[in-house]
């Protein structure tokens, strides 16, 4: 290993472990958003929550549990696709955690609880949102369950994508047929599900996915226009899920086990952008709030009580939040350059991921460590000053 190696390695983890998480926080404080005291944060909320994890073997059950954000008279429930064994498993590891969502839908049918959320066992992750650190203890935490519960069905995400920029006009150029190839030059149309991109074959492209809604949605049209901030995490209802009968989950699953012209990964994100749909209807396949509106709504980190510009507010936080995000990136991969032999270190390589900083291998590389380090404090020292004054009780 390369001299400061080490340096690199202890000063990364100490900076990714530094978020709180339930063991750090004294039972009489709490944190808001940000990580700071609030009053309510952690007393039980007026609708329990009940967050199903889809999880796999090579995941830290521990520190899922130990890292939950649940509140009390909250529950977790972890499903590990790939172990039999399991308390809680399923049928057949395939469609990522697609299988574990409806698995738990039909195997609890009958006694769901009122309020659910559905996510991936990662407690960071970029599926999460950048107000709340990419946190999935603190998206948990600061989830208002009334919010869901009055709506039925809620994508956890509230950060858009290429998948939440709406056309112009949505309904002037829809894709609803292979004809129409000028509609791909944007995300929202139906052929961008399974490429994530404007595919180089759409006429291919749109029949495959023509065939996947016929299954999903027998008799239903495929919408001119589809989208919602990715990710396949989510919240709901009993009410809303019970709306979908118990014989149509079953379906649904069994079309992910017998189906074998799209790959598990796939099937993943087809249903990743499809779960709205399913719950609220193909009349609402575009699901995008606007952010700082799902910033309020769902977690209670309220812009327009700071700011007369709410929206702006808030793409200029997330913008930071991205910027911490690239940050910690770089850093990660720093630290696998230097941890490399001495032989091995490529001076390129640590000047492109340095912006020319180091040029002469590990020179100055500790100095370069605690700059970054110092500009993400920096970073989520905003965001958590935003989100404490905005964040209401």
């Amino acid at each position: 290993m390369a001299p400061w190696a080490a340096f690199l390695i202890i000063g990364y983890h100490r900076m990714s472990l530094a978020w709180p998480t339930d063991r750090d926080l004294p039972p009489a404080r709490s944190r808001t958003a940000g990580g700071h005291a609030a009053k309510t944060a952690w007393k039980a909320r007026d609708v329990p929550l009940t967050v199903i994890i889809a999880a796999l073997q090579k995941d830290n059950l521990t520190t899922l549990g130990l890292d939950s954000g649940l509140r009390p008279g909250d529950e977790q429930i972890v499903y590990v696709a790939d172990d039999p064994n399991a308390t809680h498993s399923v049928p057949m590891n395939k469609g990522n955690e697609a299988m574990v969502y409806l698995s738990f839908l039909i195997d609890r049918y009958y006694s769901l609880p009122e309020v659910m959320a559905f996510m991936h066992a990662g407690r960071t992750s970029y599926h999460n949102n950048q107000l709340l650190h990419l946190s999935s203890s603190r998206l948990v935490n600061n989830l208002r369950t009334q919010y869901v519960r009055a709506r039925g069905f809620v994508n956890l995400g509230c950060d858009w994508s290429s998948y939440c920029i709406r056309p112009p006009t949505a309904s002037a150029s829809p894709l609803v047929s292979a004809d129409n190839e000028k509609a791909v030059a944007g995300s929202l149309y139906p052929i961008s599900v399974l490429t994530r991109h404007p595919p180089a074959d759409p006429r291919a492209e749109y029949s495959t996915f023509a065939m996947v809604w016929a299954s999903l949605f027998p008799g239903q049209p495929v919408p001119p226009v589809l989208g919602t901030v990715p990710g396949g995490q989510f919240a709901l209802s009993r009410e809303a899920a019970q709306r979908v009968p118990l014989r149509e989950l079953k379906r649904l699953r069994q079309w992910i086990i017998e189906t074998d012209y799209l790959t598990s990964k796939d099937i993943g994100a087809v249903f990743e952008m499809l779960w709205h749909v399913l719950f609220l209807g193909w009349r609402n396949a575009l699901l995008c709030p606007a952010q700082h509106d799902c910033y309020c709504e769902l977690y209670g980190i309220c812009l327009h009580l700071i700011s007369d510009g709410p929206g702006r507010l808030c793409d200029s936080a997330i913008a930071e939040g991205r910027r911490r995000e690239n940050l910690l990136n770089r850093i990660q991969t720093l630290q696998i350059i230097a941890a490399r032999p001495p032989s091995e270190l490529q001076d390129t390589m640590l000047s492109e991921y340095s912006n020319g900083r180091l040029q002469h291998g590990l020179k100055g590389f500790p100095e370069y460590l605690v700059e970054l380090q110092r500009n993400i404090s920096a970073i989520e020292s905003l965001i958590d000053d935003i989100a404490e004054r905005a964040t209401i009780s």
